[in-house]
């Protein structure tokens, strides 16, 4: 599971306080190349998009299906300032266009 992989759903969950699917993705690599590294966020928010807009996530996980639905993003390093205009663009796109709500999370572990 990492960004890197576009194939690949890394988490799927119900967060039960509200009762929404939790779409996270694992966000493992630093920020040494910040063009490559917002690239790849891009294009695993876009898998994502996919995976519930083509009715996969309803597919293969039924129970997931008829809730809000949040992607989350686990990073494990801040994401660099320089970057926060396209994720906050991103968030207003996802959440104007498909009442998808994209956060993202800085993973303190380690």
């Amino acid at each position: 599971m990492a960004i890197t992989n576009l194939d690949i759903i890394d988490f799927i969950s119900i967060q039960s306080s509200s009762n929404t699917t939790r779409l996270t993705i694992v966000d493992d690599l630093d920020w040494s190349d910040v063009e490559t590294h917002m690239s790849l966020i891009q294009g695993k928010v876009y898998r994502y998009l996919d995976f519930v807009e083509s009715g996969e996530m309803d597919q293969q996980y039924p129970k997931y299906s008829n809730r809000p639905i949040e992607i989350t993003i686990s990073a494990e390093y801040t994401i660099p300032e320089i970057c926060m205009d396209l994720m906050k663009n991103l968030q207003d796109y996802l959440l104007t266009e498909y009442e998808i709500k994209l956060v993202w999370l800085r993973n303190n572990v380690g």
